[in-house]
């Protein structure tokens, strides 16, 4: 989780659905036909029209004549039938037939759904001013908790003192950005409250407590958007609370897929120990036409689990198609498109990276929803035009991709998606699992984004040369690639040699090349002959892959203008140059490679054998050899354990005499 002193600021020009990027902002154009009128003809129009001109309608069944019920009923699972006795009165609840009900205003049904731009902080606001959707303090839930009161319903909170954010603290927010604000994503535990058993609340305050990086203090100063206390709720008797319902309905996806705004996503119902059916809540009763308390045992609970809720895995995707993600190395918790864990937010730690959602095609989506549960299925529709329009929002305006933990299927599931991210320019997958299913469909993909320039697959533990393979065909299908990083993968020998195979092709353009930490994945020497074959390979990084002296040698005699053999980029000391203890070569004997191709080369310009586990005789090799060198202007010599002052001084005197060489690190 993210947050506390040392958060940092959040910036509204961030990548949508990137780590660290940019987007460029699209506004969606109004639909040609209203919602109702599309729905009315037994199809959904998708309000988006995504880059490149083309525009998306997406079919859909006949619209069921169901009424439309509040978030309670519209985000939890198909509660089972309840008979409950109600004043001497027994009758029967079913998700078709709901206690709760909302009466249709038939003069909002034709206007036009507003659109909302997803990273400027002036359009969050604007969202929330239009559809008088509140934000409620932190300190106010803690205020509730320490009274063991459950949350009351917007139309009862705004009778409490300073419970709510004001108009003119967001006006003054939309140039500070202080406080963060927080959506929460969790379960209606009951059709009629979401929290009735205060559990939700206390496992917030808990998880901010618990969390260094928050804290007690942040959480009272933070602003939430919690939709029970947030929204107008059942029964709303005066037609401004149900025009702010609709409207908040209708563009919901803001509050969670803005780059201003960071998810919790509290997972866990409430325990047994929490759970008291004999205790009476205040609630709106329908019968009394009143807020009263009543009895939980009296309300229609749900415990459908979160992760089967049609809401909630909306809200999932939503967030995680952010830009920015806040890593807290404490609890190993991340925030924004990857949603706080559950388990995680109770201050149980574990060792397990957190992911981000892949991006879901609306299509995908739409099959996924098959097996979620939505207590009215007339809620499914909604659902699904909003993902669609947060999906090809984000797509057409990501400029970078970062990811991590995939499984094959998740790659397959990226796969269908990135052919709609036309402008993006940078992929970065980390820890990622492949089939060749997998893989060809990920190479297939790649090649239909235009503007791709930077892909970067890391870290795959398991045995992977059809990842080299795929990567192969992507240089050869594209012709040109700025940038490829395949660190920490094992590629294997014959995942090495398909991509040396397609270096040799000169016809592909690559510029820089990072393989650093590459496992069982042959001596290199194909590689290298495949890098000195293509003339536009200007920069490798290969620190802690395994070579052989021929292929130092041939390394040397390529055109490369920056070659780095050493930790520089790698972020850790090395115990060893270039795994070489894997291939019985000597470190002396690289050594002597290595300062043999620095007298010789004439491209070479940045050379980095930094942290190899070289001692003063290497060094002092390398010395007599860079005297003779006519092109390095970078060599970067660092290492644990300082040479001596001998060694020191010829490295000095060395670069002295070297005419070309600017820096020299030691």
């Amino acid at each position: 989780m993210g947050g506390g002193a040392s958060l940092p600021a959040l910036d509204p020009s961030a990548a949508a659905g990137c780590l660290g990027g940019s987007h460029r902002p699209y506004l969606f154009p109004e639909a040609s036909k209203s919602d109702a009128e599309a729905e009315g003809e037994g199809r959904t129009k998708i309000s988006g029209v995504a880059a490149g001109g083309r525009e998306y309608l997406q079919t859909t069944q006949e619209p069921v004549p169901v009424e439309r019920e509040d978030k309670s009923a519209e985000d939890g699972g198909r509660a089972p039938c309840h008979r409950i006795a109600d004043g001497g009165r027994e009758y029967l609840a079913t998700p078709l037939q709901p206690h709760l009900q909302i009466d249709q205003d038939p003069s909002n049904t034709n206007a036009p759904a507003p659109s909302y731009e997803l990273s400027r902080p002036e359009e969050l606001v604007r969202f929330l001013r239009e559809a008088n959707v509140a934000l409620v303090r932190g300190k106010f839930l803690a205020r509730l908790i320490e009274e063991n009161r459950v949350l009351p319903r917007r139309q009862e909170a705004e009778t409490e003192k300073d419970a709510f954010v004001t108009d003119g603290e967001l006006e003054e927010w939309i140039s500070k950005q202080r406080p963060v604000i927080w959506t929460l994503s969790h379960s209606w535990e009951s059709r009629e409250h979401a929290d009735p058993f205060g559990y939700q609340i206390c496992r917030l305050k808990e998880g901010f407590e618990k969390t260094p990086a928050l804290g007690l203090e942040m959480f009272h100063s933070a602003w939430f958007f919690y939709d029970y206390v947030c929204l107008y709720q059942f029964k709303r008797m005066e037609n401004h609370q149900e025009d702010s319902f609709r409207k908040a309905m209708g563009n919901m996806h803001v509050l969670y897929a803005h780059e201003c705004t960071r998810t919790i996503s509290i997972q866990k119902a409430a325990p047994p120990n929490w759970i008291d059916l004999e205790k009476s809540i205040p609630i709106y009763y329908n019968h009394s036409g009143k807020v009263e308390p009543r009895p939980i045992k009296s309300l229609i609970l749900n415990d459908t689990p979160y992760i089967k809720r049609g809401w909630t895995q909306a809200e999932l995707l939503w967030s995680s198609s952010r830009a920015q993600m806040l890593f807290i190395p404490e609890l190993n918790l991340s925030i924004s498109g990857c949603t706080t864990d559950a388990e995680l937010l109770d201050g149980e730690a574990s060792n397990t990276a957190q992911r981000a959602e892949v991006p879901v095609t609306p299509e995908i989506f739409k099959q996924r929803t098959e097996e979620l549960v939505f207590t009215h299925r007339v809620d499914l529709d909604p659902v699904i035009r909003l993902q669609a329009k947060v999906f090809h929002y984000k797509a057409s305006s990501a400029l970078s991709l970062s990811l991590q933990q995939l499984t094959a299927s998740d790659v397959e599931t990226l796969s269908a998606a990135l052919p709609h991210y036309v402008f993006l320019q940078s992929l970065a997958v980390s820890h990622l699992e492949l089939n060749e299913k997998a893989a060809k469909s990920l190479e297939n993909a790649l090649l239909e984004v235009p503007q791709l320039r930077s892909i970067s697959f890391t870290d795959c533990a398991k045995p992977c040369p059809e990842l080299a393979m795929a990567m192969a065909g992507v240089l050869k299908g594209r012709g040109f690639l700025h940038h490829l990083d395949l660190t920490g993968c094992c590629l294997t020998t014959a995942g090495m040699e398909a991509l040396a195979e397609a270096l040799k092709d000169n016809s592909v353009s690559l510029h820089e090349l990072v393989l650093m930490d590459l496992r069982e994945s042959g001596d290199g020497k194909a590689l290298a002959k495949g890098v000195k074959s293509n003339t536009s390979v200007t920069m490798l990084q290969i620190y802690g892959t395994s070579l052989s002296l021929e292929a130092i040698e041939v390394l040397f005699e390529s055109q490369l203008g920056s070659l780095g053999f050493g930790a520089r980029y790698h972020g850790a000391a090395a115990d060893g140059v270039w795994r070489l203890k894997d291939l019985g070569t000597q470190l002396t004997d690289a050594v002597e490679a290595v300062a043999e191709g620095m007298e010789l080369t004439t491209s070479l310009s940045e050379l980095d054998l930094s942290y190899c586990g070289l001692e003063d005789p290497h060094a002092q090799r390398l010395a007599k050899a860079l005297k003779r060198n006519q092109s390095l202007r970078f060599l970067d010599l660092r290492s644990d354990q300082p040479f001596s002052e001998e060694t020191t001084r010829e490295l000095k005197d060395a670069w002295n005499e070297s005419r070309p060489l600017d820096h020299l690190l030691l």
